[in-house]
């Protein structure tokens, strides 16, 4: 997982459970509130473009 400094928005691999960490980049301090923090995930699509297209001028031709 990673996270993003406050400070300088650089990108930082988070690799275990930690309340304090430093920025590699900027030397901030980060506290990690892990109360207040969520994952996010990416979800690849499972049609194509073309077929979402298709898809959507079926429906409305069934209109």
């Amino acid at each position: 997982m990673n996270i993003r400094c406050a400070n300088c928005s650089a990108e930082i691999p988070l690799e275990r459970d930690e309340e304090f960490l430093v920025c590699p980049f900027c030397n901030s301090s980060l506290y990690l509130d892990r109360a207040h923090t969520f994952k996010s995930f990416l979800v690849k699509p499972a049609v194509s473009s073309a077929g979402a297209v298709n898809r959507l001028a079926q429906e409305l031709a069934r209109r």
